[in-house]
């Protein structure tokens, strides 16, 4: 009698435990969904804006960074043997070249540690506002292949581009995939994002990354953002 007690018991833990996460599941859903729809009705407004006051479309070329190619292409300095990870200087051996077309390289190697692809945004005069198109591209990810690093709600708050050529990226807190993580992640998103730009955007030159408008020694933990990418 006291086993069937026990038993039942532990089988009343087990579906409360599964109810609960069942609810937490589905209310996370909800809420990215909800953030999702938020941030679309945001870049509506600002397409709408945009459409009318273009003047045509202008063909860009995006460059998106694949995380497990970049695994082989590290070369992490530390200045201290005492340094945390999380503030290290990282960066990647291989200077991607530019690319003729869409999805195709120059080298094999190139093409293994990124892809490009062209899109049409609207065109202006205002590079901040192409900057924005841009970086809202590559934050759709590539539409050839799954390579999804950017989270659901992440979003461009605000972009500054001073005289000296540093553009000023200012990104959503948790702009990382909460599925993935780790230095070659965040850095596919930091090379994606500054490639894009300045192969773009001819004044723009480095790339400074704020988290909700602070400096932060990291993007998501892992990647050090002190310092500008070029």
């Amino acid at each position: 009698m006291k086993e069937n007690r026990t038993i039942l018991i532990a089988l009343g833990l087990i579906s409360l435990v599964m109810i609960v996460t069942s609810f937490l599941y589905y209310a996370e859903r909800r809420r990215q969904e909800t953030v999702k729809k938020t941030s679309q009705q945001m870049l509506d407004v600002e397409s709408n804006v945009l459409a009318a006051s273009s003047s045509g479309d202008l063909e860009i070329t995006l460059h998106f960074y694949r995380p497990s190619a970049i695994l082989d292409n590290l070369d992490i300095v530390t200045s201290d043997e005492t340094t945390k990870s999380t503030d290290q200087d990282i960066t990647i051996k291989v200077d991607p070249l530019p690319l003729d077309s869409s999805l195709t390289a120059q080298t094999e190697r190139e093409l293994e540690v990124s892809i490009s692809e062209n899109r049409s945004i609207f065109r202006t005069d205002d590079i901040v506002l192409t900057a924005r198109q841009i970086i809202h591209e590559v934050m759709k990810g590539p539409s050839t292949e799954e390579l999804q690093i950017f989270a659901p709600e992440a979003r461009l708050r605000q972009i500054f581009i001073l005289e000296d050529g540093t553009a000023m990226v200012d990104l959503s807190r948790h702009a990382i995939h909460p599925l993935l993580g780790g230095v070659a992640v965040e850095l596919a998103a930091l090379y994606s994002i500054t490639h894009s730009l300045k192969k773009t955007i001819g004044e723009i030159s480095r790339v400074i990354f704020l988290v909700n408008g602070q400096e932060q020694p990291t993007l998501n933990g892992h990647v050090s953002i002190r310092k500008p990418f070029m």
